[in-house]
């Protein structure tokens, strides 16, 4: 049986991933042109990672368009995530918390753990990337998600939503 809170923390999680990704312009995120200008990619679309089709981030993201991984964002990205239920306000992307002017913490039940599975680490463009994470609460199973992460303008990657996995 599923605790009431636990729809609540689903639910702002969806709503911070579109709100992140209206504010960072879905373009630079998931297709189209990058923020520097590049070339279109073929990449997921909003609709498909919204839907929580893609079963990971590799099937949501053209393997031969993506940019290999960085050891270091992934260190970065992964230390961010596994920290995001003590310090959400911390680690939660400035264009997601000011579109919904939301605590992340007041969503967030006492004791949640995230785990993420790093061998994921999908980069999107220069900016974003997304990974697959669990996310444990007290008292019930762990329960997959696709992480979508942004590289803030001081070069720290933060928490821009998460999309329920397969």
């Amino acid at each position: 049986m599923t605790k009431p809170w636990s729809r609540v923390v689903v639910a702002v999680l969806a709503l911070l991933l579109v709100a992140g990704l209206v504010a960072a312009g879905v373009t630079g995120l998931f297709g189209g042109r990058s923020r520097s200008g590049s070339t279109p990619t073929s990449q997921a679309s909003p609709a498909t990672m919204a839907a929580g089709t893609a079963t990971s981030p590799a099937a949501a993201v053209g393997s031969s368009s993506a940019p290999p991984a960085d050891p270091a964002d992934v260190a970065a990205g992964t230390q961010v995530l596994t920290r995001f239920p003590s310090e959400p306000s911390k680690y939660l992307a400035e264009q997601a918390r000011d579109y919904f002017n939301v605590d992340p913490a007041a969503v967030l039940a006492p004791g949640t753990t995230i785990a993420v599975d790093s061998s994921s680490w999908t980069p999107l463009d220069e900016t974003g990337a997304m990974v697959r994470i669990e996310v444990t609460v007290p008292g019930a199973a762990p329960t997959p998600y696709t992480a979508v992460m942004v590289k803030e303008a001081d070069g720290a990657w933060k928490v821009m939503g998460t999309v329920a996995a397969q």
